[in-house]
C-alpha cells in the first residue's frame, strides 16, 4: 500500500523514490511534455536525477513529490515547492504532468490545490508564486482554477518556436 503525503479523490502526492527516475527521465526527454518549460536544453541521466532527487530530500527549502492516480497506481507527473523563503513566508509551485493521457482532466489542478493546502495550512506559509510561459495556457488555467491572479507579465523572456515569448507571472495570498 502507497504512503500519500496528501490524498484526495483519486489523486495522491507521495515521496519520490529512486524507482521513479526511470518515468521521470521519460517525461524529461519528451518533448511534448517540455514544450512550454525551460529545460532540455542538455540531456538529463539517471546520476543527475538521483543527485537532484537527493538533494532536494534533504533541503529545507523545497519539496517534490509525485503525483499519482491512485485506482491505477500510476505516477502521472511532479508538483514542488521550491525556494521556500521562511522570513517572508513565500514558495514557488511547479508541476508536470508527464503522462499524456492524463493531462487536461483536471488531475493538475487538484495536485496544486492540495500543495496549496500543506503550504498554507501546515507550513504556515501567506504566499506562493508560480510562473508559466504565455503559451501554456493549461498550465495558467490550473494557478487561475486555484485561486491564482496575474501579478505580472515579464516581456520576452523566452525562446520559443523562433520567437521571444513572454512569461504570466501569478501569485496567491493567503486570505487571513
Amino acid at each position: 500500500m502507497t504512503n500519500y503525503f496528501r490524498k484526495k479523490n483519486s489523486l495522491g502526492l507521495r515521496i519520490l523514490e529512486e524507482e521513479d527516475i526511470s518515468i521521470w527521465l521519460k517525461w524529461l526527454h519528451d518533448d511534448k511534455v517540455l514544450e512550454y518549460m525551460n529545460k532540455g536544453q542538455f540531456p538529463f541521466s539517471v546520476l543527475t536525477q538521483k543527485n537532484h532527487l537527493a538533494n532536494i530530500n534533504k533541503s529545507k527549502n523545497d519539496i517534490l513529490l509525485g503525483i499519482e492516480e491512485i485506482s491505477e497506481k500510476t505516477l502521472i507527473g511532479i508538483i514542488g515547492l521550491h525556494g521556500i523563503d521562511w522570513t517572508h513566508r513565500k514558495g514557488s509551485i511547479s508541476i508536470i504532468i508527464g503522462e499524456n493521457k492524463y493531462a487536461g482532466r483536471g488531475y493538475g489542478t487538484e495536485a496544486v490545490s492540495m500543495m496549496i493546502e500543506h503550504a498554507f495550512n501546515k507550513l504556515n506559509l501567506r504566499k506562493l508564486q508560480a510562473g508559466c510561459w504565455s503559451e501554456n495556457q493549461p498550465s495558467k488555467k490550473i494557478f487561475l482554477n486555484n485561486g491564482f491572479i496575474e501579478e505580472g507579465l515579464l516581456k520576452e523572456s523566452f525562446f520559443y518556436d523562433g520567437k521571444y515569448i513572454d512569461e504570466i507571472r501569478l501569485g496567491l495570498i493567503r486570505k487571513s
